[in-house]
């Protein structure tokens, strides 16, 4: 309960904040013109272009801020049509949205909005761009890497001819396709104030809560004409940070009871017993963390929390360790039994 308490006390806000963002980026449906720009430009008659757009999509969108939830729902009903024009693999369409959401915009980075970016710049006192270099070269790895096994997965899949076979249960609204959007620049203006705010001003302590409350002004006021209720969306997104908040407080609670067990002990030895550079094993401990957690966000708490101390008193600066940390945690975390 202490572990629970502690987590949600110290990021109720950023899970409040940007749960309302990304509802008002939602039902005005912003989201939906970024992608349809990004479809319209990248192109969809092309099996590969239709797969690295929606990798752009999903990216952009992630760090942005935007909830990965908010994503999926978004891009499922409009990815279903293209792949069934296109008929391959429906199983596909998850290298992209994964590719794009869980993996470079999520913990890589610099001053990416995430909370596996926030937990740790919070405990060591760093920002959110911390460790710039580290971020931008495993980033540049991570996309180079994700591009290469979506074409290698999509040859595969045309060589076993693999076609469009789907149950059709979900399918993109009328209401979506007949409502007027907002314009693409409009749509991507909140995303650019919050990224510019938390680049620009990364040194100031907690800058990534007035960024948010900055980037929900800003869609208030942008957004008004396709939002009539905007009291209904302030209600519904502080109303889903509960629920998110809870969930991913009582990840790091039960980390916290995992961690305090004597055979935990022999666990870290082990860890810290890995071949190599400090940062290495670090990285290494909190990915298997992510694993037995199933959850990103739990191993970073976990990790801050006993792993941190350890290396840096080893002389490995904070910056390193809270971008290893993030950067790790990400690693195992999509397991079958994973919530999300």
């Amino acid at each position: 309960m202490t572990a629970l308490a502690g987590f949600v006390a110290s990021n109720f806000a950023i899970f409040l904040l940007g749960s309302i963002l990304a509802k008002y980026m939602d039902k005005s449906g912003a989201t939906i013109s970024i992608a349809n720009k990004v479809l319209s430009v990248v192109g969809t008659k092309n099996p590969y272009n239709a797969l690295v757009a929606l990798f752009i999509i999903s990216a952009i969108l992630t760090y942005g801020g935007i909830n990965v939830f908010v994503i999926i729902f978004a891009l499922i009903p409009m990815a279903k049509p293209i792949f069934k024009q296109l008929n391959i693999s429906w199983k596909l369409v998850t290298i992209p949205v994964f590719g794009g959401t869980s993996t470079f915009t999520m913990t890589m980075l610099p001053g990416a909005p995430s909370l596996h970016n926030i937990v740790p710049s919070t405990a060591l006192g760093t920002t959110l761009t911390a460790a710039p270099l580290i971020g931008i070269v495993t980033s540049i790895a991570a996309i180079v890497f994700l591009l290469v096994f979506m074409k290698f997965s999509l040859s595969k899949s045309l060589r076993k001819n693999e076609t469009f076979n789907v149950d059709e249960k979900v399918e993109s609204s009328d209401a979506t396709s007949k409502r007027m959007l907002p314009s693409f620049i409009i749509s991507l203006l909140p995303i650019i104030v919050l990224l510019a705010i938390i680049l620009i001003f990364s040194s100031v302590s907690n800058i990534i809560i007035v960024a948010l409350i900055i980037a929900i002004l800003l869609s208030a006021i942008l957004f008004r004409k396709q939002i009539a209720q905007q009291k209904e969306v302030l209600n519904q997104g502080a109303a889903e940070s509960v629920s998110s908040t809870i969930t991913t407080g009582s990840t790091i609670a039960f980390g916290s009871i995992a961690t305090s067990v004597p055979a935990f002990k022999g666990v870290f030895q082990l860890i810290q017993s890995i071949p190599g550079p400090p940062v290495l094993s670090l990285m290494i401990g909190t990915g298997l963390i992510g694993g037995i957690t199933a959850s990103a966000v739990g191993a970073i708490g976990i990790s801050v929390a006993n792993f941190a101390p350890y290396y840096l008193e080893m002389g490995l600066d904070p910056e390193t360790v809270h971008r290893a940390i993030a950067i790790g945690s990400g690693a195992l975390s999509i397991v079958p039994y994973s919530g999300f």
